[in-house]
C-alpha cells in the first residue's frame, strides 16, 4: 500500500488538524496522488511522493512569486505616473506665481 492511500486511510490524526490545513493537506495530497505513475515505478515509493509533493508546493510558490512580480511591476508604473503628475502639478502652479 502506497503513503498517499495510507494517509487517506489513518483520518484519526487529520481529524485534530485544523480544517483550513486539513484542507490543504487533502487538496496537495489530491495533487501528489496524480502523478502516481511516475512515482510508482520508484524503488522508493514514499520517498519520490514526497519529492512530487515539494515539486507542488515550489510550482505553488513559483506562481506566486511570478503573480507577485507583476503586481509589484504594476504598482512601480503607477507611482511613477503618479510621482510625474505631481510633478506637472507643481510645475504648472509654479509658473502661475
Amino acid at each position: 500500500m502506497d503513503s498517499i492511500r495510507k494517509i487517506f486511510q489513518e483520518t484519526e490524526w487529520r481529524e485534530e488538524l485544523d480544517p483550513e490545513i486539513k484542507r490543504k493537506l487533502e487538496k496537495i495530497l489530491k495533487r501528489v496522488k496524480s502523478e502516481e505513475e511516475a512515482y510508482k515505478n520508484s524503488k522508493y515509493e514514499s520517498t519520490a511522493q514526497i519529492w512530487v509533493g515539494m515539486a507542488e508546493l515550489f510550482s505553488r510558490i513559483d506562481r506566486l512569486d511570478r503573480r507577485l512580480k507583476r503586481i509589484e511591476k504594476a504598482l512601480g508604473k503607477v507611482r511613477r505616473e503618479e510621482k510625474h503628475l505631481k510633478d506637472v502639478d507643481l510645475e504648472e502652479s509654479l509658473k502661475k506665481y
